[in-house]
């Protein structure tokens, strides 16, 4: 089996802003190619304080596409920032690979975003299981800015989880 695991980002009212569209649609592509060789499991991660979690938004998506069944989705609603997306899906691969033999997971987010992912998967992320990172090139120019100041400060808060 193979996992595509999906970090969530802003939406707009309930709906997919055009950069998590751009995430989940560069998850089907792969999705795609990978159920071609066999069973694939998708999580979609992101929580947030509205009506909707950004996993729900994504997952009414997917399902709209008619390309992923319903059983083949997983979403997890807790996470709100990076950190906890990576703890929160290892979680769910841990118990996955408890019945299944997990060949690769792919983390899908924003290209700008996968440095950030990297690293945290370095510290949180499942250990003894493949792994690769595929980015989505739609975002707003100006999360390339902000993500630089994250990145200056991400080792703090990664010390924060490990406490």
């Amino acid at each position: 089996m193979n996992i595509i695991i999906v970090l969530g980002s802003a939406l707009q009212g309930e709906k997919l802003s055009p950069e998590t569209k751009g995430r989940v649609d560069r998850a089907l592509v792969i999705y795609d190619e990978l159920s071609e060789v066999g069973p694939v499991m998708m999580i979609l991660s992101g929580g947030g304080n509205r009506k909707i979690s950004e996993a729900e938004a994504m997952g009414k998506y997917i399902q709209s596409t008619g390309r992923v069944p319903k059983d083949n989705v997983i979403e997890e609603r807790n996470s709100n920032n990076t950190i906890e997306n990576i703890i929160n899906t290892t979680e769910i691969i841990n118990e996955l690979a408890q019945d299944n033999d997990i060949k690769n997971t792919t983390y899908v987010s924003s290209d700008y975003h996968i440095p950030r992912i990297s690293e945290i998967h370095s510290y949180f992320g499942p250990s003894d299981i493949p792994v690769t990172f595929a980015g989505s090139m739609i975002f707003p120019e100006s999360r390339i800015e902000n993500e630089k100041k994250i990145l200056a400060n991400l080792q703090k808060a990664i010390e924060r989880y490990l406490q």
